[in-house]
Formats: structure tokens, sequence, C-alpha cells
């Protein structure tokens, strides 16, 4: 798969059932990102572009890159989150989103379960069963080599 988030142009792979991606970019002359999303990517162009802040205008790193010098030959990187990351990742929206991804998990581990043996057989003439459990919507199942895919979830 090729492609653009903005201004920068990427490469990248990505499983039938979409569950993995990898996406290669080219941001400037010294600078290569590997990731595995799309809006990461876009959120760099933004970046880039001028239109979002970038990291080094944070006080904290500043902070961080006056106690970790750039000179320290033992330095291999420096990773930096953000106040405004650790509050997204640990605010609520983040703790919902979590809870669904790992009800949804559950569910689907239960149906390629209860479906193991047409799996086994490669019987997946068919739709996959819904789940009797209920907890969450998993949008439209469908019976893959790899097991049950949801089209929310993977």
């Amino acid at each position: 798969m090729e492609g653009t988030a903005g201004s920068i142009q990427y490469k990248g792979m990505q499983s039938p059932e979409h569950s993995l991606q990898s996406l290669v970019a080219v941001l400037n002359d010294h600078a290569m990102v590997i990731c595995n999303s799309l809006a990461e990517l876009n959120r760099l162009a933004d970046v880039q572009a001028g239109k979002s802040p970038a990291l080094v205008t944070l006080p904290e790193y500043a902070f961080f890159r006056d106690r970790y010098k750039i000179t320290d030959s033992e330095e291999s990187a420096l990773i930096i989150l953000s106040d405004a990351t650790i509050r997204r990742w640990c605010g609520p929206r983040w703790r919902i989103a979590d809870t669904r991804r790992t009800r949804a998990l559950a569910e689907l581990a239960d149906l390629n379960a209860k479906l193991l043996d047409r799996l086994v057989t490669g019987d997946l003439a068919g739709p996959a069963p819904v789940s009797d459990w209920n907890l969450i919507d998993l949008g439209t199942l469908s019976l893959t080599p790899r097991g049950v895919n949801s089209s929310i979830y993977g």
C-alpha cells in the first residue's frame, strides 16, 4: 500500500483483516518514521506544515532535553510522552475505549473457540454466529481462515 498523509508520502503493508499495519515515511532529510497509524502520519504532517506545535516547543521537552543532553554518547533514543498525551491516555475516553476493545476481544475469542471445528476443516461457508454474550456491538462478523473477523474491531 502507498499513499500520502498531508505532504508526507508513505509505503506500508496491511494484513487482509486490517489487524496489522506498518507504515514507513521519510519526514525530511534526517528523519524516518515507522508507525502503525495513518492518523499518526497525518498528525506528523500537520506538525511539519506548521499547523500543530512540535514536541520541541513543549516545556516538558525542554526539561528532559536539558536533563539528558544530546551530546551523551550513550544515548540511542529519547522518548518523551507529553503531559497532554498522558492525560489523554489516562482519561475517561481512553479507558472506555480500552474496555470496549477488551470486551470485543473476549467475545471474538469465544466465537473462535465455538467455531474451531469449522476453522480447522476450512469450512468457511455461511455466516459466523452472533456472540451469546452481547456485551458490545461487534458490527458485521465474517469467518476467515484466520478466524472470526469483526467489521469494527478486526
